[in-house]
């Protein structure tokens, strides 16, 4: 292989597990986030707008990576104090 062509290889793998990395925390912290949303359920809590939306941009994240694009993740806001 030429020189070039193995840098292009290796960039590549390096930017795929980057990728990966990214897909496996937003698909963690999603998943973390059902705490919450069981939280509020058991509560009778509506869920915070905040939380909707942060779920909303960590599926869109996971979509993002699988497409091949590095996504930044979203902040996760504070627990409900009453949940």
């Amino acid at each position: 292989m030429k020189p070039l062509a193995v840098a292009v290889v290796a960039l590549h793998s390096g930017m795929a597990a980057e990728i990966s990395r990214a897909k496996s925390a937003a698909i963690a912290a999603l998943n973390d986030s059902d705490r919450l949303v069981l939280r509020c359920y058991e509560n009778a809590v509506k869920t915070p707008d905040e939380w909707i939306y942060c779920r909303k941009a960590l599926r869109h994240t996971v979509s993002i990576a699988s497409a091949g694009t590095v996504p930044d993740l979203p902040e996760r806001p504070a627990y409900l104090a009453n949940t």
